[in-house]
């Protein structure tokens, strides 16, 4: 009796190991929009999604040499143990939130004169300073929890001998806020 095996390869894009009819399956079912919530620009952002797209990034995988079995593996624990750092999250942000209990922004008397000066009563240019100071704490501790994560992150893809320098994107929140200030 012969039996025959299907040859899989492991995808990414899905987490697991397929085979080319069940990746192609997945492809047809890829198209359409998508949106998620983005918690640092804190609304919902569109994706396009072609299933065209889909079905050569299988063509290409099927192709290729099946050489990720390793590569999955040690890919699937980072990610996995990357879940359990992100259930920290909270405790996280309720801790940098309470190191920061006493943030204030930069000169907050002229933040409140220029606002004054602009026309708005020392009331509201006050209610605006509190509304600017959150929203620079908030800032603040996204970004200390984020790099807080990065680190850990970094760490374990070093452990498990996946982490590769060249595809880390190294952005600094200042740069964006910069960005946006001129816009």
């Amino acid at each position: 009796m012969v039996i025959m095996v299907e040859e899989t390869r492991y995808w990414p894009r899905l987490g697991l190991r397929v085979t080319k009819r069940v990746a192609l399956e997945a492809a047809e079912r890829m198209g359409g929009q998508a949106s998620f919530y983005d918690d640092e620009m804190e609304e919902f952002v569109m994706t396009d999604n072609l299933p065209s797209n889909a079905q050569t990034e299988v063509d290409r995988l099927f192709e290729a040499p099946d050489n990720t079995d390793e590569d999955a593996d040690n890919t699937h624990t980072v990610i996995l143990k990357t879940m359990e750092l992100h259930t920290q999250r909270k405790a996280k942000i309720i801790q940098y939130r309470k190191d920061l209990k006493d943030f204030t922004i930069d000169d907050e008397e002229a933040y409140v004169q220029e606002l004054v000066e602009r026309g708005y009563t020392p009331e509201n240019a006050n209610a605006e300073l509190l509304i600017e100071t959150k929203r620079q704490k908030d800032t603040e501790v996204n970004r200390l929890y984020t790099e807080w994560l990065d680190e850990k992150v970094i760490a374990l893809q070093k452990e498990y001998g996946i982490y590769k320098s060249d595809e880390v994107i190294d952005i600094e929140i200042e740069e964006i806020q910069e960005e946006e200030e001129e816009e």
